[in-house]
């Protein structure tokens, strides 16, 4: 399956416990899930520098890392 498809599954998976074990089943998964699904930041509240969300959104990959 082409990465696009891949990314696009693996978003549908909410559990942590099943993006864990959906990364146990090939290596290839496993390189998506690992790093750009359950290694993520949370940011919470109103301290977040507004100049913070354009540098974020300007890297796909580490806007991934965050939700």
């Amino acid at each position: 399956l082409p990465t696009e498809l891949q990314e696009e599954i693996i978003s549908m998976v909410d559990s942590p416990a099943d993006l864990l074990h959906l990364a146990l089943t090939c290596r290839r998964v496993h390189d998506l899930v690992i790093p750009y699904h359950l290694e993520y930041r949370e940011l919470y509240g109103d301290t977040i520098p507004s100049s913070l969300w354009p540098c974020i959104a300007a890297q796909p990959n580490l806007a991934r890392r965050f939700r």
